[in-house]
């Protein structure tokens, strides 16, 4: 299938190892529980699931085409495989007249171009968020802008950024979008060294990155170019931002009480940017421990190391399906923690985005 697994000697659960309890474990079981809300799915996966499940009704016995993925998840991955769609990684690989759907972390403006030159009937479920940053950086460019893309390079999102339409811009305007893949490139000399005029100069960041730091690296590229422009929070997506804070304030919660709270990430840091800065967030010197877990199957044999912990947390990326929450859930359960949620952030459950319509270019 198109989605690449992680190699199995690679461990899914990730202790911090210079953090957590080193002793040998104490025989007693966390007996709090908190699921930290909100979590799991956002609005652009929930968007993108009812448009394949609608594709699906319509055209049952046709086979349907995915360019890229519905969420960076195994298990909603598997879910639309068995449900016949077949995953690609480009329009190139859609047949002429295919039933075809735009996967939500964005297609390049190539493979959109391709795509109405295949005769496709199309669903786009680009996530909304998505489309604003890429809008953002295709305007700046139009202004003659250097553009600064904070993006892990080969992710889907970040490739739809950078694939602009080379027919509108040239190589020249292309080579004034500058992807730089952490903080430090950004922010360094020789990086900065690249932009032509500091008088027009734009940053813009994957939606699933690091909220404050995003909002760090746009406060000290505006000291040095004072006309910086760029999406309000930088783009980041409401539900990382949200997922972020709830652990945050998990952590200082369980400071203030001097307790010591096992932090459990739901999700595919391996593949999901969203998951993988969650779990960055996880650990810290006194003693609070992360651990990223798909499922409960990959608990098990990592018992023995919940023991002497306070409270265990639960908290999800926003591509970690229900299914997989409550295994995990289920599992502290059973082995003696009583569970209780904890709503740290904004209620998400009335954000909706449109579903996008199926678009017959036959």
């Amino acid at each position: 299938m198109f989605y690449n697994k992680p190699p199995m000697n690679q461990e899914i659960f990730m202790p911090k190892p210079e953090q957590g309890n080193t002793s040998e474990p104490a025989s007693s079981w966390p007996k709090k529980l908190y699921l930290i809300k909100p979590s799991g799915f956002c609005a652009g996966i929930v968007r993108t699931e009812r448009g394949l499940d609608m594709v699906g009704k319509m055209y049952p016995d046709q086979e349907k085409i995915l360019v890229g993925t519905p969420a960076h998840n195994p298990t909603v991955i598997e879910k639309y495989e068995q449900k016949g769609w077949r995953m690609v990684d480009s329009v190139d690989k859609a047949p002429n007249g295919a039933i075809t759907a735009f996967g939500p972390h964005g297609s390049t403006a190539l493979d959109r171009k391709k795509a109405a030159g295949k005769n496709l009937s199309l669903l786009d479920t680009e996530c909304p968020l998505v489309t604003d940053v890429r809008l953002g950086v295709e305007t700046a460019l139009r202004d003659g802008k250097t553009v600064i893309l904070w993006g892990k390079k080969g992710h889907a999102e970040t490739r739809a950024h950078l694939g602009v339409d080379a027919d509108e811009f040239d190589e020249k305007a292309r080579n004034r979008l500058l992807l730089g893949q952490s903080p430090e490139e950004i922010l360094s000399d020789d990086f900065l060294a690249q932009i032509e005029d500091p008088e027009k100069v734009a940053f813009y960041a994957q939606t699933t990155h690091n909220a404050e730091e995003a909002l760090r690296i746009r406060s000290e590229l505006s000291q040095k170019f004072p006309h910086l422009t760029s999406l309000k929070t930088e783009g980041i997506c409401y539900a990382t931002r949200d997922r972020q804070f709830g652990v945050k304030e998990m952590k200082r919660m369980a400071e203030a009480l001097g307790i010591r709270v096992l932090i459990i990430v739901v999700g595919d840091i391996h593949t999901s940017s969203n998951t993988r800065e969650l779990y960055e967030l996880t650990g810290d010197e006194n003693g609070q421990l992360g651990i990223a877990a798909l499922n409960a199957d990959q608990l098990e044999e990592y018992k023995q190391r919940f023991s002497g912990y306070d409270a265990i947390a639960v908290t999800a990326g926003a591509s970690a399906p229900d299914t997989d929450i409550v295994s995990i859930l289920k599992w502290c359960e059973a082995n003696g923690s009583t569970l209780e949620t904890l709503q740290l952030g904004r209620d998400e459950s009335k954000i909706n985005f449109k579903l996008p319509p199926i678009q017959n270019q036959k």
